[in-house]
């Protein structure tokens, strides 16, 4: 009888156990090796303009690519291209000081149900609202309609949920020089702004909260990919954790100077991430330190396993995904022409 309470009581602890294990393991990926390398260097389609660009963020809106010159290099700082043949179509965002000019451009959300752009001055501290049907018809266009960002805290990184909210990335500063980021929404008409949803506890502080955000409505998640750290967290849009990610420089997350994540984006129903995983900066002959930027993107699927390296084989600063076009779009640091893309249904 004693033997079989011991049994009994084994098989319970052992139920017990495995239903821990399983619940802990569907939030938690951990990842030894992205090995898994497929080279799309040759099939790297360039896309010419006559536009220079300096450094840009790049954006798909309906049957728009969207190129926002940060450094404005130009007299206007938001250029637009039809997508699937990318032939240049207009301009906008006029650079000066004056009303409803920029500045300093950030970068933009998209609402695509209003036809709307917000556009973030971080000079002036206020975000614009263009309409894209008053600039195609004016090309002297100014916006009129704006938001004032609060000192205390501002979004730096918003994506829309609809025409009123938005999730995002937040600025919190934490002294006078010091300052965290974490996911926010926020109210466009409201104008206000406040902390939202899960961050992994270690993500704090100065430097380790840096992160890149994006949703997606149709897969109802977001992602935050950690510049500082190798960690990926993947999220309900009610804020709710649905898996950490873990890669192999996890645990070399106190080194110095390296670099992981640098942006992330949704393909279908896959995560694409830039990544580094490496150094930061590397030096020239002068010894002057030059940021060192990714060449491979990470593909996973939305529960966080781990599928394929693509690697480039150019460093790029940023990228977007067309999914109508089942393209890649990337801005390269170090090809003669800075905008290429590749199809990603053909890996």
């Amino acid at each position: 009888m004693r033997l079989i309470v011991y049994s009994l009581m084994f098989i319970s602890l052992s139920i017990i156990n495995v239903r821990c294990v399983r619940n802990t393991d569907s939030s938690i990926k951990k990842h030894k090796h992205y090995d898994n390398i497929v080279d799309v260097n040759l099939k790297l389609v360039d896309i010419k303009t006559e536009k220079f660009f300096g450094h840009s963020f790049l954006y798909i809106m309906n049957d728009f690519l969207i190129v926002v010159d940060v450094r404005a290099s130009m007299d206007k700082g938001i250029h637009f291209y039809d997508k699937h043949s990318f032939k240049y179509i207009a301009s906008t965002g006029i650079i000066g000081n004056g009303p409803g000019e920029l500045t300093r451009t950030g970068a933009i959300g998209i609402d695509k149900n209003n036809n709307f752009l917000w556009v973030p001055d971080h000079e002036k501290m206020v975000i614009w609202r263009y309409s894209i049907d008053s600039l195609m018809i004016d090309e002297f266009y100014k916006p009129s309609y704006k938001k004032e960002m609060k000192s205390a805290s501002f979004i730096i990184t918003l994506s829309l949920l609809n025409d009123s909210i938005a999730l995002g990335k937040g600025v919190f500063p934490i002294s006078t020089s010091n300052f965290e980021m974490k996911t926010v929404v926020y109210d466009l008409f409201r104008n206000d702004i406040s902390e939202f949803g899960y961050e992994h506890p270690e993500t704090l502080g100065m430097k380790m909260s840096n992160s890149y955000f994006n949703l997606s409505i149709e897969n109802n998640l977001y992602v935050n990919s950690f510049n500082k750290m190798d960690l990926v967290t993947i999220c309900h849009l009610n804020g709710s954790l649905k898996c950490n990610v873990f890669g192999p420089g996890w645990n070399n997350k106190n080194k110095k100077n390296q670099a992981y994540f640098c942006g992330v984006d949704f393909i279908d129903d896959k995560i694409i991430a830039s990544y580094l995983g490496g150094d930061e900066f590397y030096f020239k002959e002068q010894g002057r330190p030059w940021s060192n930027n990714p060449s491979k993107f990470i593909i996973f699927d939305l529960s966080g396993n781990y599928i394929k390296t693509i690697d480039t084989g150019s460093q790029f600063s940023t990228f977007c995904v067309d999914n109508d076009s089942k393209r890649v779009i990337v801005f390269f640091d170090d090809r003669d022409n800075p905008l290429a893309y590749f199809n990603y249904n053909e890996l």
